[in-house]
């Protein structure tokens, strides 16, 4: 991707980089809420806060008091509001695994977020987006008459807010619904997608989607993020892998000729197996969009990894609890998952 013709400069005594509304860093692909400052200190492979003994493996899963609404992309989107950027021409059908949810309008600051179908009766999400407040129980997802009962990882639950503008790498979250739940024709079309529980590497190229804003700017004297207009509309480009960290993966950019994430659509989907310009094709889920903090100077976007020992302990115990829920996971020939009592 051509990027550096993408990004504009202010010239003011803030030298703040601007991103143009077409540049990918624009599609809305991060941050369910409006966005913590982060600081300049440089982030650490490890935070200590971030360290947990003895809570691999459980979550807690919520109730369906509080319900977030989402709305399948096939149903809720044309064609024209998909934007595949340096690709073949959209079309509403590839994107039928994916659910959006968005509030309060096209406003900066405004929440949204994607999940993934990727079973009949189960969706792949970030935690933060249905935990966005701690010390309390996840939200559920409600899905035209469907309602998703969401659970996250006991560690991100514990984890307290942000550190330094990072979420706890335990950014991820699954949701059921009862397989006896009615539900309208329409959605018995929906595409499932697969969970990929093989590593990623590095300088894989993954190709990621979301919803959300159309702009950003970044700062790098005072290290600030602030998020523009949303885009109300899913955009999907390519993405490449530069580092590979504690239970996640990331690509950083220096505001200036790299692509970034924008805040506004946090939970989506890499995938792999599939580009902008070859969109047909099996793909496969390797990680969940996150965070984007700023290290060394740079706005690094990071993904939740779904190939960690973390997340593998985390999807065994919560297919162990829930039998009923068919996942469709692909794992390494020499590691099968089994789901367990936890």
């Amino acid at each position: 991707m051509d990027t550096a013709s993408q990004v504009e400069f202010a010239d003011d005594a803030k030298a703040r980089a601007v991103c143009s509304c077409l540049a990918l860093i624009c599609a809305g692909l991060l941050g369910c809420a409006s966005w913590p400052a982060p600081a300049q200190e440089p982030a650490k492979e490890q935070d200590p806060a971030f360290e947990e003994e003895g809570l691999e493996g459980t979550f807690v899963e919520g109730n369906e008091e509080n319900t977030i609404s989402f709305a399948p992309v096939e149903i809720a989107l044309n064609q024209h509001s998909i934007q595949v950027f340096n690709g073949q021409s959209p079309d509403a059908g590839d994107w039928s695994s994916l659910v959006i949810a968005a509030s309060q309008g096209d406003k900066a600051g405004s929440q949204s977020c994607t999940a993934t179908f990727v079973g009949r009766n189960a969706l792949l999400t970030a935690a933060h987006c249905v935990m966005p407040t701690r010390g309390k129980i996840p939200f559920a997802i409600k899905v035209g008459p469907l309602v998703f009962r969401c659970a996250v990882d006991q560690a991100y639950a514990n984890a307290g807010l942000p550190i330094r503008g990072l979420r706890h790498y335990a950014d991820y979250a699954l949701c059921r619904t009862a397989p006896e739940a009615a539900r309208p024709a329409a959605y018995e079309e929906l595409r499932w997608d697969w969970i990929d529980l093989v590593p990623t590497r590095i300088e894989a190229k993954l190709l990621i989607a979301g919803y959300g804003c159309v702009q950003w700017t970044f700062s790098p004297g005072s290290g600030e993020i602030a998020p523009g207009p949303r885009l109300l509309a899913l955009a999907v480009g390519d993405f490449t892998v530069d580092r590979i960290g504690h239970d996640y993966f990331a690509s950083q950019s220096d505001g200036k000729t790299q692509p970034a994430l924008c805040a506004g659509d946090s939970g989506g989907p890499a995938f792999a197996g599939i580009s902008a310009r070859a969109l047909a094709g099996p793909r496969t889920i390797q990680g969940v969009a996150s965070s984007n903090p700023v290290v060394d100077g740079k706005v690094e976007s990071r993904f939740a990894a779904l190939s960690t020992v973390r997340f593998r302990k985390f999807l065994e115990c919560w297919m162990g609890a829930n039998p009923e829920i068919q996942l469709q996971v692909k794992a390494p020939p020499d590691a099968p998952i089994e789901p367990r009592q936890c």
